[in-house]
This record gives structure tokens, sequence and C-alpha cells, in this order.
């Protein structure tokens, strides 16, 4: 269709669907080290799985209809295309039903998310009984932000129709400040849950610097508060009553994505640190290997050869030697009935008591010369 903007289509529909697939190898990730570690799957892991299905549905229902329809846009480009032409109508109808849709299940997987962090913080660390009772508050909190935002979505528009049928006798809210509204009260939600649990890490009875590894692991959740500020910023209108479609729907993704690896990153430890093991294990044995043979090289340089030839020589000056004999690779000789000298390299540790001395051991180099 003529005024379709396709690459923004792509773009939007190629963003969703790599924060899905990265959001669900989080969690397969998170379960993964939960049943490797016997840690057991616990009520925090279900609530992040529930948010995990409610972010999928959200993404299944937008960037295919986004796709097929005239999504990936302003607001203002779709209006011009129907204003041009009226059979395209329908597409801004499938288009505003999908949107509906999608943030329905939005919300439901923002909240779930909370709760998944929530209940992560009262089973590990909000052992007292006061820290325990402002993450119930932060719970009921969330727990009403979810209800009136839910609410206010299904009855934005009455009929509920009228939100996709825009020539439907209605009235609609003002959708700008809903979601100003909405939007401001998660972020308050979000920076007190962020702050919650860093109190408590720092007074912990451990290293400092393991205090502060911690803190800087919960305090990745930061990249949720900044990405719904962001999100903020670029989807509400100043003295509009539309909010913008296509900014909503790519913070929106960035926004999930974020809280959901955030959310992970605490259980991914154990993970972490046999990672970091295996790793310095491995290093450590291509060290002693790289140190050997530099110690071979170095001992194979420095022996000598001991030549030692029999009815020559003084025989007390050839026992004196034994000793030197003994850690080195002997060089023995034998005169055979041609009159020439047989020479043999032996290599061993221990002589042997005979007539030639020559050391126990196998014979490495052997050749006969003439004398």
């Amino acid at each position: 269709m003529d005024g379709v903007n396709r690459k923004a289509q792509r773009h939007q529909f190629n963003l969703s669907i790599a924060c899905a697939v990265i959001s669900t190898l989080s969690i397969g990730i998170r379960i993964y080290c939960k049943i490797r570690h016997k840690q057991g799957v616990h009520s925090d892991d279900y609530w992040i799985i529930v948010g995990l299905t409610f972010y999928c549905a959200c993404v299944a229902t937008i960037p295919m209809v986004t796709w097929r329809s005239i999504g990936g846009q302003g607001l203002n480009e779709p209006l011009d295309i129907i204003a041009n032409d009226l059979s395209s109508a329908y597409l801004l109808e499938d288009y505003l039903k999908s949107e509906f849709v999608g943030f329905t299940f939005l919300i439901c997987a923002t909240y779930a998310i909370k709760m998944s962090i929530l209940l992560f913080y009262r089973r590990i660390l909000l052992v007292t009984q006061c820290y325990r009772r402002i993450s119930l508050g932060l719970m009921i909190l969330s727990t009403s932000w979810f209800i009136s935002t839910e609410v206010a979505n299904l009855l934005s528009c009455q009929p509920m129709d009228a939100f996709w049928h825009r020539t439907k006798p209605g009235k609609c809210l003002n959708f700008n400040a809903l979601f100003i509204g909405t939007a401001l009260v998660e972020a308050v939600i979000d920076l007190i849950i962020l702050l919650l649990p860093l109190r408590v890490i720092l007074t912990l009875h451990l290293p400092m610097r393991t205090r502060v590894a911690v803190a800087g692991i919960f305090a990745l959740g930061g990249l949720a508060v900044v990405t719904n500020i962001i999100r903020i910023h670029y989807v509400y209108q100043l003295n509009g009553k539309k909010v913008s479609p296509d900014g909503a729907q790519m913070w929106v993704n960035i926004h999930v994505l974020t809280a959901i690896v955030c959310a992970c990153c605490p259980v991914y430890k154990p993970l972490w640190v046999s990672i970091s093991q295996g790793v310095k294990d491995a290093l450590s044995r291509y060290a002693r290997y790289i140190l050997t043979m530099l110690g071979r090289s170095n001992n194979t340089s420095e022996n000598t050869s001991h030549v030692r030839m029999g009815n020559m020589g003084n025989r007390g000056d050839a026992e004196a030697s034994t000793d030197q004999i003994l850690s080195q690779d002997t060089l023995a000789t034998e005169r055979n009935s041609m009159g020439r000298i047989e020479v043999r390299i032996v290599g061993g540790r221990e002589v042997d008591a005979k007539s030639l001395h020559i050391p126990s051991g196998d014979i490495e180099d052997s050749r006969t010369v003439d004398v």
C-alpha cells in the first residue's frame, strides 16, 4: 500500500522478536541455574515465567498485526493515508485493536515481573521484619497500580470497541494523560524497588569487595528505571491527546527486556562462579604445561655427555665420576675385536656394576668409529 513505511515496520518487527528471544533465553538460563545447583524453583521464578508469557503474547499480538497493517510509524501518517484512501480504514482498525490487546498483556507482564523481584527480595535478602513490611507494602502498591491501570485501559473508551472503530460514536479518555499518569507511578515504584536491597547488602558481614559486587548486580535494575524514563520521554506528547504508538512499541520492548534481564542477573551468580572457576583451572593447566615444556628444554640444553672407555685412564678416576653419571645421559664405549670402538649413548639414572659402567636404561643412539 502506498505511503506505508515498510522500513519502519521491519525495524519494529525485528526489535520485538529479538527482545522476546533474549528474554526467553534469560529466564531459561535462570531456571537452568536453579535446577543445576539444586536451589529449587520458587514463587519468584513462577511469577517471572508468568511475566514472560504475557510479554510474548504482547509481542505476538503487536508486531504481527503491525507487519500486515500500517503500524510501525506515528499515528498521523496512517490517518493521512486513510484520508486519501478510505478503503484502507480496516488496516487502521486492525492496528488499533492489536495495540489495545497488546497493552492489556503488557500491563500484566510488567506487574508479574515486579512481583517476581519483590518475592525474590523477601526470600533471599529482606530477613528483618522492617524490610519485610516495606516489601509487602510495595507488593500492595504494585497490585493497586496494576488494577487501576488495567481498569483504566479497559474502560478508556465507551463503548470499548470505540477505541479501534474510530468512526463509531463513543467517548474516550485522554490517552496522553492516562499514559503519563500510569508511567510516572510505575517509575516511582521501580525506583523504590531498586533502592530497597542496597542498604541491606551493604550491611552484610561480607568483605567490602563482595558487598560492592553484589550491590552492583542489583543496581543493574537501574537500567529498567532509565529505559522507563526514556519511554515516557518519547511517548508522551505535550498538550496532546494521543500517544506516539511507534515510540511506545519500541521502548516498551526495551523496557521489559531490561527488567527481565536485571531480575535474572542475581540468580546467575552460581553460573558465573562455575564459569570463572573453569576458566581459571584451564589457564592454570595451560601455565603448568608451558612451564613444564620450558623446564624440559632447559634441562636438555644443560646436559653433557660423559665418555667412559674400558682399559683406558685411571679406574679410580672413573669410579669417582659415578655421582655425575647418575644424573646425566652417558656416552659408553667398548673396544671390539676388530680394533674399533663402539660408542653407545645410554640414558639412565642408575649405574650398572659391570666393567664398562654402562648405566641401565634404553639405548638412544649407537655407532662404530675407527680408532
